[in-house]
């Protein structure tokens, strides 16, 4: 387990959701013996977080993914289970460290909580209402994250350039300067002699 599972799992406490199994086992009567970090399973819920992944045997246990220089997972293995698990008529939500920490996550899971899951959509206008301004409210996030990420790539490129010019006119002044300092090349001396 994970720091992040814990931070989520005492999130849950607090906002007095329904206490879920954690590493719950599941599709042992598959062959299969998966693990999910938070499960809910009269609901058919799961919730995994992606914040620190365990790596094996090499490394001993669990790493904080956001130190490692690539991320290092068995992905096939985290397909096959979350594939699994939808074909199984499970809802699964997957946060990363980010979201659990800025407290987004939470609200997810309060709303994948509250719904009925046998139900194909969501009936209740509330419920509906919640989810349609939760959505609304991530993507104006995402759109705000995506413009100053835009204006800082912008000025960093304005930067380079200028710094590209800059070294460039300062290349061309050595070596005029360069050039001016210099003293006559030689003049061969047969050519002299001809004169």
């Amino acid at each position: 387990m994970s720091r992040y599972e814990d931070l989520l799992a005492s999130q849950i406490r607090a906002h007095g959701l329904p206490e879920p199994e954690r590493q719950h086992r599941f599709a042992k009567e598959l062959g299969r013996d998966y693990r999910l970090d938070f499960a809910w399973p009269e609901r058919r819920l799961a919730a995994e977080v992606d914040g620190g992944r365990f790596v094996g045997r090499a490394t001993k246990g669990f790493v904080d993914a956001r130190k490692m220089p690539t991320p290092y997972h068995n992905t096939d293995q985290d397909y096959r289970k979350r594939n699994l698990l939808q074909l199984l008529g499970w809802t699964l939500l997957a946060f990363p460290a980010e979201m659990v920490t800025s407290g987004e996550a939470i609200n997810e899971l309060a709303l994948g909580l509250e719904r009925d899951p046998l139900a194909p959509l969501p009936k209740n206008p509330v419920w509906d209402s919640r989810l349609r301004r939760h959505v609304a409210s991530t993507l104006e996030r995402d759109r705000q994250a995506r413009l100053v990420s835009e204006r800082k790539g912008r000025s960093r490129l304005q930067r380079q350039k200028f710094q590209a010019q800059l070294a460039k006119e300062q290349a061309e002044r050595a070596a005029r300067r360069a050039a001016a300092e210099a003293p006559p090349p030689d003049v061969p001396s047969d050519v002299l002699r001809r004169e």
